[in-house]
């Protein structure tokens, strides 16, 4: 009896319309006729190393139909549990948020010990706009997991969408003092320094020396479209000008991941839209303020 490896489940022969079979016919003395067929099987492996996610979604769902007609020890469980976000995350790279937060939600039900489940289902939340779930469930996978910058980061951004900016402060201050050369925190606070909608809480000067140190730390085009926002908030239209027509070359200069990506291509190309369109409108203040800012003999 063959042996099947723990992470690879069989699939029954009544459950496949086709197989790989051969045909082998042995001479001289008697005519003997030999099918070998092999059983193909689905690996939790194969469901999660697809690059392709609509691929991907295929053989994970086959994977989890599979499995739900096996018998599930402990160790199936998280297999199943890991197909399940597998799938999810494939699916939130074919924007299918709500099908994604199913899946993590049973993903967490089959094995709720395990931190990435909450922080790729808060991640969907979010993008659904359910900021509040995505607090809670990045909470959750801080109490497993550490306090991550990467945990902090997002949760701050949730705080700030949600007007809770002190709570996003404080998290956005721990992570600086965690990680103090990553520049996500400096971004994050930043912006919110420029945008808030509290006036209390606003404060461009302070957005501005937190976007020249992030600058400092690493000169790209996040970064550097941080500090275009940080100056114009402070009326230094021609400076964020120069920021980010540099932040948009650096963009349009920058590879992606895929270049084959019709999906990962748009996104690059309404970036670059958005940006051009806040440089026109920072060039026309530039023009109108411009005399303003010349010194006078």
């Amino acid at each position: 009896m063959r042996k099947t490896a723990p992470n690879t489940l069989q699939i029954s022969r009544p459950r496949i319309s086709a197989f790989k079979c051969k045909s082998v016919f042995v001479l001289p003395a008697l005519l003997l006729f030999f099918t070998a067929c092999s059983e193909p099987t689905v690996s939790i492996n194969d469901c999660g190393e697809n690059t392709n996610p609509a691929a991907r979604v295929q053989i994970c769902t086959k994977y989890i139909e599979l499995a739900q007609n096996q018998p599930v020890d402990s160790g199936q469980q998280q297999m199943l549990s890991s197909a399940y976000m597998s799938r999810a995350n494939a699916l939130q790279a074919l924007e299918q948020h709500t099908e994604a937060i199913d899946d993590l939600t049973t993903a967490i039900e089959l094995n709720p010990r395990t931190f990435a489940n909450y922080l790729l289902r808060a991640i969907s939340y979010s993008e659904t706009g359910n900021y509040d779930a995505a607090i809670e469930d990045l909470t959750n996978a801080m109490r497993m997991n550490f306090r991550k910058p990467l945990f902090l980061n997002l949760r701050a951004l949730q705080y700030a969408k949600t007007g809770q900016y002190s709570l996003a402060l404080d998290d956005y201050n721990e992570s600086i003092e965690r990680k103090p050369e990553d520049v996500s925190a400096y971004i994050g606070k930043a912006k919110l320094l420029t945008t808030a909608s509290d006036i209390e809480v606003r404060d461009t000067t302070s957005a501005l020396e937190i976007a020249e140190a992030a600058v400092s730390l690493s000169r790209s085009d996040r970064t550097l479209e941080v500090l275009a926002y940080a100056l114009a908030a402070n009326s230094k239209f021609s400076d964020a000008t120069d920021a980010l027509e540099e932040a948009i070359e650096l963009l349009k200069s920058k590879a992606l991941y895929n270049p084959d990506s019709k999906t990962e291509l748009t996104a690059k190309e309404q970036r670059i839209a958005e940006l051009e369109d806040r440089l026109s409108e920072y060039r026309d203040q530039s023009d109108l303020i411009g005399p303003l800012d010349k010194k006078v003999d």
